[in-house]
């Protein structure tokens, strides 16, 4: 355990302590071909990082989360893909960002 903590840099309190229970739904681009094994790591990973984010909020003081209220139709397959751009405009406005995104070479 000690070489655990000591290659990771986390206090043995980090895992000995209970863990979090995390409510939430993780949603697929298609269920169909992402395979269950996939699935499963991927809900570990997410399980880890809220974890260490957890973990870490008792030393960190983290900005407030800042998100729009965001007008949307029940059905997400009625959006048009003005409405998108339009609804991406207004999260850009919001939080004060550049238009639109830029590559540098």
């Amino acid at each position: 355990m000690d070489l655990i903590c000591t290659t990771l840099r986390l206090p043995e309190t980090f895992f000995i302590r209970e863990r979090a229970i995390h409510e939430g739904a993780i949603y697929w681009r298609s269920l169909a071909s992402t395979k269950k094994l996939a699935r499963q790591a991927t809900q570990r990973r997410l399980d880890w990082f809220q974890d260490i984010v957890s973990y870490s909020k008792e030393y960190v003081d983290y900005p407030e989360t800042r998100i729009p209220s965001i007008d949307l139709p029940n059905d997400p397959l009625k959006l048009t893909n003005d409405d998108i751009e339009a609804i991406a405009t207004s999260v850009r406005n919001f939080w004060g960002s550049a238009t639109g995104l830029s590559r540098t070479p």
